[in-house]
C-alpha cells in the first residue's frame, strides 16, 4: 500500500501516509504544509534543507541573516562574501549574483536587461533598497564621474604618471622646455606629452593647474 498524499511512491506507514509525510505531519500538523505566500513548504527535502518557507522565501530568510540592519533610513551592510571591489556576493539559483540587485529584486523592483543596481548612498555595501535604483550603464557612468569613483589619472592602474607629474609637465612646457625633452625625462612617447599638454587626455589634472592658462 502506498501514500496516500497525490505524487509520493512511498510505502505507507500510518493514518494513510509514507514515514516521510507521516514525520512533516507530526511536526506541521499537516503532511502538505505551505509558506505563507501559498506555494509548497520545503519541508520535504530533508533535515538539512527542510523549512516551513517556500524556496524562495527561505533562500531571502538567509539572505537577509547576511544584513545588518540599524534603521530603515541607514545603510543595511552586507556581511557576507564580497568582491575585490567591496560589493556583496550570494549564490542565487547556482550562479553568483550581486546582493545589492537581490534587494531591489526581492523589493519588487525590476532590473532591465543590461542595467545596473546603482547606489544612492555610494556604498557598495549597502542593500537597503531605498538607498538603491535601477540605472542605465550612462546612469551608472555618470553616477561613478560625479562621485570621483572612477579610475581616471593616477588612479588608474595602467598610469605611469602621478597627478603631479602632468602638472609639472604643463609648467615644463609653459617655460619653454620641447616636447621630446619632456617624453625623456618621464620615459613616455612624445606623441602621450601632445595629447596631454594638448588637453585630449587626463583633463582632470590639468583643470587643476593653478593658473588656468591654455596652452
Amino acid at each position: 500500500m502506498k501514500c496516500s498524499i497525490d505524487g509520493c511512491t512511498n510505502k505507507y506507514r500510518s493514518i494513510g501516509l509514507c514515514s516521510s509525510h507521516w514525520k512533516i505531519n507530526k511536526k506541521y500538523g499537516t503532511p502538505t504544509p505551505k509558506c505563507h505566500c501559498g506555494k509548497p513548504s520545503q519541508t520535504f527535502v530533508g533535515n538539512k534543507g527542510a523549512s516551513i518557507f517556500c524556496k524562495d522565501h527561505e533562500f531571502q530568510k538567509r539572505f537577509w541573516e547576511n544584513v545588518q540592519i540599524k534603521d530603515k533610513d541607514s545603510c543595511w551592510v552586507w556581511v557576507g562574501a564580497r568582491t575585490e571591489a567591496g560589493y556583496g556576493l550570494i549564490y542565487f539559483n547556482g550562479a553568483l549574483e550581486y546582493s545589492h540587485r537581490l534587494s531591489l529584486k526581492f523589493n519588487g523592483i525590476e532590473i532591465p536587461p543590461r542595467y545596473h543596481a546603482c547606489h544612492k548612498c555610494d556604498n557598495p555595501l549597502c542593500v537597503n533598497p531605498s538607498h538603491l535604483y535601477a540605472g542605465s550603464p550612462q546612469n551608472n557612468a555618470n553616477d561613478r564621474v560625479e562621485r570621483d569613483r572612477h579610475a581616471y589619472g593616477e588612479k588608474h592602474p595602467n598610469s605611469k604618471l602621478s597627478n603631479e607629474d602632468i602638472l609639472n609637465m604643463v609648467q615644463l612646457y609653459k617655460n619653454g622646455t620641447w616636447k621630446i625633452d619632456i617624453a625623456k625625462l618621464y620615459s613616455v612617447s612624445p606623441g602621450h606629452v601632445s595629447r596631454i599638454l594638448e588637453n585630449k587626455i587626463r583633463t582632470t589634472e590639468r583643470k587643476r593647474f593653478s593658473d588656468g592658462d591654455g596652452i
